[in-house]
């Protein structure tokens, strides 16, 4: 378990390369390859590999998931990369002690 006091805060970026690393094997490697660029195409563009995870809030998951629709991307994309973030988020919860955060479905 990965939890931070407030003056060494855990990172979006630093949890999703830990999740990443964490379900390595449990993915074939293409879907990793998948879920990474995902990660960094949309994911981290929008709330930064410097964003303090604990500080995402629902309404910013909604306006998200919203701004992904509005780009017209396929649906498939705006599915796989909400899959991600709710994944990263339930490992957050789960492995890194962070209890303020909501999934997405």
């Amino acid at each position: 378990m990965d939890t931070r006091s407030i003056n060494n805060p855990l990172l979006l970026g630093e949890v999703a390369t830990n999740w990443l690393k964490y379900y390595k094997n449990s993915f074939k490697p293409g879907t990793i390859q998948t879920y990474k660029c995902l990660l960094d195409k949309y994911i981290l563009k929008e709330f930064s590999d410097k964003c303090e995870i604990s500080s995402i809030d629902s309404m910013q998951l909604v306006d998200f998931s919203e701004s992904l629709l509005n780009k017209k991307f396929s649906s498939k994309t705006v599915n796989d990369t909400l899959l991600v973030l709710n994944a990263i988020i339930k490992y957050a919860n789960e492995f890194c002690g962070v209890k303020k955060l909501l999934f997405l479905f």
